[in-house]
């Protein structure tokens, strides 16, 4: 009756049961891989996703944009200039875009756009009004406009160089390119159209988005575009007119 009470060998006890690993644990591990995953493919330029455009800078810095469209060019003269009429805080985006959309509605015939830039890591929303071939041209934007900002100054509006924007896109209608704007515009973007005309005779709706002089004062819409998933958008000469 004494021997019942021995220890066992230990080659002949019984192994420890094994933990199994909890269904929360597993899902923990494979969201933790997809997010390693994002972050480094967007690091490398592979795919884009939205909050880690920051590494970028840590892997690789991303080019600056083209400067020429793909394809034949618009006969258009260039569209060098604007009106800057406001300029909103980084934070006023909302009160920008209804300022744009009211200024749309009240005068159609005219084009007005938002463009974002930064300066010293102070980011803004410019309000243009244009854009326009030549000097005379972008002046003669201030007598239409000020009917609709009756106290302001017409002539407290600087004349900006604002030859380029970013090429999201084109239709081959205008209703086409409405769509686009609208997928654009859905996604994070601040787009607009002109209407170019071609040396064939042919005429397309570019949906085109931003106003600058070139790609340093381009270069914060442009990260920040392609973290929104709208890579390597040329930033073309701005040419038309806007459509009817």
């Amino acid at each position: 009756r004494y021997a019942s009470k021995r220890l066992k060998p230990i080659s002949a006890r019984r192994p420890p049961p094994k933990k199994k690993i909890s269904p929360g644990v597993i899902a923990g591990v494979v969201v933790g891989l997809v997010i390693i995953a994002s972050a480094v493919g967007t690091a490398m330029g592979a795919v884009s996703v939205p909050g880690f455009g920051w590494l970028k800078g840590v892997f690789g810095e991303v080019p600056l944009a083209v400067l020429e469209r793909p394809g034949p060019q618009p006969a258009d003269p260039v569209l060098r200039f604007s009106l800057e009429l406001l300029v909103y805080e980084g934070d006023e985006l909302e009160i920008a875009l209804e300022m744009r959309n009211t200024l749309r509605d009240r005068r159609p015939d005219l084009l007005f756009t938002l463009a974002p830039r930064e300066i010293d890591g102070t980011v803004t929303y410019v309000l243009y009004a244009g854009p326009a071939s030549d000097v005379v041209e972008v002046e003669n934007l201030r007598v239409p406009i000020s009917d609709i900002f009756a106290r302001e100054d017409p002539e407290s509006w600087p004349t900006r160089n604002t030859p380029r924007a970013f090429l999201v896109g084109e239709g081959t209608s205008l209703q086409e390119a409405n769509v686009l704007l609208e997928d654009f515009e859905n996604g994070g973007g601040l787009g607009y159209i002109l209407a170019v005309s071609y040396p064939d005779g042919s005429e397309r709706y570019e949906v085109l988005s931003g106003a600058y002089q070139g790609t340093d004062d381009g270069r914060w819409w442009q990260l920040r575009l392609r973290e929104a998933g709208f890579r390597d958008l040329p930033l073309v000469e701005r040419r038309g007119r806007p459509p009817e």
